[in-house]
Parts: C-alpha cells; sequence; structure tokens
C-alpha cells in the first residue's frame, strides 16, 4: 500500500548543517543540499534550510526556534556528530528533546556498518520535543545517502502520530497487520444475521489473517480486495424494493429512534436558532400586552361623554411610561401615543383624525377639543392579554424556529430557547477514479463534484456537515474513514461503490466490518437505483448510513428523496408519525405536464422516474410543468441546475402503452435549495 500522498498535508522539514568552515564559507555545504533534495523528490516540503557553525548555545537556540515558534515536523540536522571537541550537535540537540527515540538511530547505524565498520563511530541522536522530529546525521554526503533511505520510509507514519491524525496513523496499523496478503471478505445473503464478533471498530481477525466471515454464508464466491481482481455478480443480492417500502424501512428505523439530545439557546444568538426544532412547549409567563394599551395617537375617553367637547388634561401618556394611577372625570380627555397604556375610568380612544382642536394656552397646549363621533367601548383598545394570555403556548413541541417565532419569543421575554441538537453529517466520496477539483488528471479519472454538491445543500438547510474526503476503493482505507465518520456523525452519507462494479464493495463493508444493517440496497426508482440505507451502533447509539450512488444527479436525488427528511426527523420535527409514501415526507403539489417534444409524447421507463423540471404558475387551472431540455441522464449535473422540482414520471407497465402525453396531470415535488 502506498502513501496517500496526493491527499496528506506534505510534512514541513527544516535542514540545517552545523559546521564552522561552511558557515564561514571556507568550504561547500553539500549534505544539506542533498538531504534537501532527496526528501523534496519525496514529497516533503523544504521550509527552512541553515548553516551555522559548531556552538552548542547557537544550535539550540534554533533548535528550539523551530519546535516551538516555527512548529516544523521534521529537524534534521548534519554534521557535529564526530569525536573532537568541536562535535557537540548531539549534547545539543540532547538538551532540547524531551523525549528519544532510539529506533531511528539504531536501524540508520545498521544499515551504516553494511557498508563500513566506521557508521559505528557517528554520534547521533534523535527525539521529539513537542510535536517535533528532531534527527542527527553525519555531516557527509555518503552517510546521509546510506542512512536517508532507512529514514525517510518510516517519516510520514512518525509525523501522523506527531500531527495526532489518528486516521491515517489507524490506517497504517491496519495495513502493518498483514501488508502482504490481500484482505477477504465472504459475502453472504444481506438477510442473514450478523456474527456477534462483529465490531463497530475494526474488522473481524482470524488466526492472524484479515478474514471477515459468517458460518451462514449462502453465497460461496469470494471478494478479493487488493488481489489483483475480484468476484463480481451478475445479479446484486439486494431485493429491488419499491418506493413506498423504501420510506416505510426508513419510518420503521426513525419512529424507534429517539430523538437527538436537547439544548438551551440563548435567544440572542438568533442566527444559530434559526432553522431549529424546538424540544418542549414554550408557554407564557405573562399576558401580551400586560396592560391595555392605546391602538393609536389620539386621546382616552369615557365612551359615555358621546360626541362633543372635552377638557384635555395638561399632560400626555406616551409609550413606555406608566399612567401613574391617573384617573379621567366626565367631560375630560388625555393625549395618549400609540401603545401607551389607558388611564383608569377611560373606556375608549378616539384617533386625532376624528377631533378638532377648541382652544389652547399661550405656549399651544390643548385645552380642549371636539370629538366628531361617538366613540365605542374599547374603541382602539388592546385588552390585557389580547394577543396572548398568560399560559398560552405559544411554540409547540417540533416547531421549526423562524423570525417571526423569535419575535413572539422576545415578546414574551424569553431568554434561552430548548431546542434539539443538530444532527451530524459526515460525507465521504469513494472511488479510484475520484480527484479533488484542480488537481491534475489523468486519463480515467474525475474531479469529484459530489460532496461538494451535498456538503453546499446540507449545510444551506442548517446542518452541521463533516467532510471526510475522498477515499480509494480499498477495504482498508474504506473501514478506517467509514469509522471516523460513524464515531463522528449521526448519519454517514456515502457516495460510489453501490452498484455492481468489480470495486464496489462499499456493502460488504459495511455489513461484515460494522455489523451494519442493509434495509435496503436497492430501490426502483430512476435516477438512484442503486441507493442503499443500513443502520449501525456506534458508541451505543444508532447510526443511519446512506450509500448513495456516484452519479451525481442520482446522489442528488436520494439524498433530497430520503436522507433529508430523515435529518428533519431527528432534528426534532413530529409530522412524520402517518407515513405512507415520499409524498408525505415532501412538499408536493399537481402539475399538468407540458411536453415540447416533436412526438408530444414521452417513453417511460421501466423505473418511476423523478425527472428533473420547470413548474410555472401561469394561470391555469394547474400549474404547468416542462422538462429540463437536454439529457436527463444521471451524470449530467447541469439538468439539475434550473430546475425547481422533481417531476414524478410512472414506470412503464403503469401506463397503457408505455406513454404518457402532453397535459398528463402528475404530482412534482419542489426543489428547495
Amino acid at each position: 500500500m502506498t502513501d496517500r500522498s496526493e491527499t496528506r498535508v506534505p510534512s514541513r522539514i527544516a535542514v540545517l548543517t552545523i559546521s564552522d568552515r561552511c558557515s564561514r564559507g571556507e568550504s561547500e555545504d553539500k549534505s544539506g543540499p542533498f538531504i534537501a533534495n532527496y526528501l523534496t523528490e519525496k514529497g516533503h516540503q523544504i521550509v527552512h534550510k541553515y548553516c551555522i557553525p559548531d556552538d552548542f548555545n547557537i544550535i539550540q537556540d534554533v533548535l528550539i526556534d523551530w519546535c516551538d515558534t516555527a512548529k516544523i515536523d521534521f529537524v534534521v540536522t548534519t554534521g557535529g556528530t564526530g569525536f573532537t571537541d568541536r562535535d557537540v550537535t548531539p549534547e545539543a540537540t540532547k538538551s532540547i528533546i524531551e523525549r528519544e527515540t532510539p529506533g531511528l538511530v539504531i536501524g540508520m547505524i545498521m544499515n551504516g556498518l553494511k557498508s563500513t565498520e566506521y557508521a559505528m563511530l557517528s554520534r547521533l541522536c534523535a527525539g521529539i520535543r513537542k510535536s517535533t522530529l528532531v534527527v542527527n546525521l553525519p555531516g557527509s554526503v555518503k552517510a546521509c545517502k546510506e542512512y536517508l533511505p532507512i529514514l525517510e520510509p518510516v517519516l510520514n507514519h512518525g509525523i501522523d502520530q506527531l500531527r495526532g491524525d489518528k486516521l491515517r496513523v489507524k490506517v497504517k496499523h491496519t495495513e502493518m497487520q498483514e501488508p502482504s496478503k490481500p484482505i477477504v471478505l465472504t459475502i453472504k445473503d444481506p438477510h442473514e444475521p450478523i456474527p456477534s464478533n462483529v465490531r463497530s471498530s475494526t474488522p473481524v481477525t482470524s488466526s492472524g489473517s484479515t478474514l471477515v466471515t459468517t458460518s451462514t454464508a449462502k453465497i460461496a464466491p469470494i471478494l478479493k480486495v487488493g488481489g489483483g481482481g475480484g468476484f463480481q455478480y451478475r445479479k446484486s443480492p439486494y431485493e429491488m424494493v419499491s418506493m413506498n417500502d423504501a420510506v416505510s424501512h426508513i419510518m420503521t428505523e426513525l419512529n424507534s429512534t429517539e430523538k437527538l439530545e436537547t439544548e438551551l439557546i440563548p435567544l440572542k444568538n438568533a442566527t444559530d436558532l434559526l432553522g431549529r426544532h424546538v424540544s418542549s412547549n414554550i408557554q407564557s409567563k405573562v399576558d401580551v400586552p400586560s396592560f391595555p394599551a392605546s391602538i393609536k395617537d389620539g386621546y382616552a375617553v369615557l365612551s359615555s361623554d358621546g360626541p362633543g367637547n372635552r377638557k384635555v388634561v395638561s399632560s400626555s401618556i406616551t409609550a413606555g411610561l406608566p399612567a401613574d394611577g391617573m384617573t379621567i372625570d366626565k367631560g375630560w380627555c388625555v393625549r395618549m401615543n400609540t401603545g401607551a397604556p389607558i388611564p383608569d375610568g377611560c373606556d375608549a380612544v378616539v384617533q386625532v383624525e376624528d377631533t378638532e382642536v377648541v382652544s389652547r394656552t399661550d405656549d399651544g397646549k390643548e385645552t380642549e377639543i371636539q370629538i366628531s363621533i361617538a366613540p365605542k367601548v374599547m374603541q382602539d383598545i388592546r385588552k390585557k392579554g389580547s394577543d396572548i394570555k398568560k399560559g398560552e403556548t405559544v411554540i409547540k413541541i417540533g416547531d421549526k424556529i423562524g423570525p417571526i417565532d423569535l419575535g413572539i419569543l422576545a415578546s414574551i421575554g424569553v431568554t434561552h430557547v430548548p431546542v434539539y441538537r443538530k444532527p451530524k453529517v459526515a460525507i465521504l466520496s469513494t472511488g479510484d477514479e475520484l480527484r479533488e477539483p484542480g488537481d491534475n488528471l489523468i486519463p480515467g479519472t474525475i474531479w469529484d463534484c459530489n460532496r461538494i454538491t451535498l456538503i453546499s445543500f446540507l449545510r444551506r438547510r442548517n446542518y452541521d456537515v463533516i467532510d471526510l474526503g475522498i477515499v480509494e476503493d480499498d477495504l482498508r482505507y474504506l473501514e478506517s474513514r467509514i469509522c471516523s465518520g460513524l464515531e463522528k456523525s449521526d448519519l454517514l452519507i456515502t457516495t460510489g461503490g453501490v452498484s455492481m462494479g468489480e470495486k464496489d464493495i462499499l456493502k460488504a463493508v459495511l455489513v461484515h466490518c460494522f455489523g451494519a444493517k442493509i434495509h435496503f440496497g436497492r430501490v426502483n426508482m430512476k435516477p438512484g437505483k442503486p441507493t442503499t440505507f443500513a443502520t449501525c451502533i456506534t458508541n451505543d447509539r444508532r447510526r443511519f448510513i446512506f450509500s448513495l450512488p456516484g452519479n451525481p444527479v442520482s446522489a442528488f436525488v436520494s439524498c433530497l428523496l430520503f436522507v433529508i427528511p430523515v435529518l428533519d426527523n431527528l432534528s426534532g420535527h413530529t409530522t412524520l408519525s402517518q407515513v405512507t409514501d415520499i409524498y408525505d415526507l415532501h412538499p408536493w403539489i399537481k402539475v399538468s405536464l407540458s411536453i415540447s417534444n416533436a412526438n408530444g409524447f414521452i417513453n417511460l421507463d421501466e423505473r418511476p422516474e423523478f425527472a428533473r423540471a420547470v413548474v410555472h404558475f401561469d394561470g391555469g387551472d394547474l400549474p404547468s410543468a416542462s422538462l429540463i431540455r437536454g439529457s436527463q441522464k444521471s451524470s449530467r449535473l447541469s439538468s439539475v441546475k434550473d430546475a425547481n422540482a422533481l417531476i414524478a414520471l410512472p414506470g412503464r407497465n403503469e401506463i397503457p402503452g408505455g406513454i404518457i402525453k402532453d397535459s398528463h396531470i402528475t404530482k412534482a415535488i419542489i426543489i428547495n435549495f
């Protein structure tokens, strides 16, 4: 197994030549440039290259700076390892390291002894300071040529451990268990029970070999991964289920799974609350308004006074200030602002527009007004509790929080909101052919577009997404990366590796390495036939797994139809109790299909199809829908770009003649990006 250098962050290396003569320019430094060139050719990154004299304090200062401040992964020194008084490199190195790594020194010297007995005179030192590996090499190019080929092959693994890259360390440890033999999986009937010794973290081992098998295997052929080819089914062992059956399997698992944990989020963190589901009923502890309030700018009056003149109290009442026990007598009124509390004795408000000023003081204050229209009892007054009564449930458990909900919560004085934790989703692309966008492509490789599509789609819907990157179709890497995803997430999405190809081993890996139960492995739909739904137990909690097809349209459509409802449910959405088909899980409308091809009809596929389309709200009895122009093939992601709906086309056997004509009435699932 080769190191995955195409995705690994290169090791940051500093080369330090230690020589009095070279530092003074009296001699050419040859070993430093040799080491730098050698490691660069192996894919490492040289970030520093210095030449300093054989001075203990200077060596010590440079090493400490590179380890503590520059945070170099690997510091290699050359020179100063002999027997002379000025050869102090090992002593300076020992003074700054925290742990020794004697195995590296032993390995290098043993190799050097194969060519000369003088190798035993090298006083080398190797060790670790914080997260930096420091190794001394001799000053001769010949010795460096002998020692580097021994040191470099193990360098990345050591640095991965120092970096805390548990995933790569686990992969390497798995490789080392049996590096020369292929991993063998016994492919069995997916409906047979999983053996009890299958764990969720590592493959089962037998007699020292990486062998995963069961005693109830019904299908004899062996799938050999990494062995130069493998068994390939002619017929999938997974039954093709209908869309309704697929939904039923999902709902069965959801209904037997507890919602995620709850948490209290401060109301001021509004952006974190938007889109979250409330985990308990929220009741108001106060009446809103908490006092009778004026609806308009005007005058508080006694309705029994009828129309006519009123004397005006000298002081007005404004919003935000109490009425201070003010009482209005018969024949009097008081000026009010919108939202101001109504004083005792008043039972109506007359808007300014229905009054005229009769007299004012010298400084312009109103002293008397005339009311032209007789006021009615409680006219333009908001009663106490008329908006929200004390004890009233304002938001119910499972409700999705939007901007209006936040406003309501603020109006009743809520400071913290109980919500369900957002589910964590891990996304993994699988396939030997995949490369990161921008990487160089060789014939047979493509750039991965599935991850960025699904990650952005889910983040747009306010889910926490973990990017697991790309992994090859190799059991060792698949097992390790899937293990990481299951430990970090509530739901794992993989794309690719679930069809009928020689290297489509994902389902077998899920079953044999993680004890997963495959609830369905094929769905009678287009696109998305290989869509797989599984569950397993990791860290005492059920994890949901959706393994989606590798074609980008299939992956997106399957994610929209199946994954989104599961995430909504885990988030606390509570309207999924009565579900019979896929349309109970999504907003949909009836549409009239507009067919613009020359034939005026569409030949149906044998599978029900979700065609990408544009719905037009053009004023007819039903909205019209037209299919996106061009091919609807599952590899053409641009067929989704301008679509706003998935149009349900029946299977060929569901319609006489296997065709549908213009104005066919069908359902459209709205795509909400």
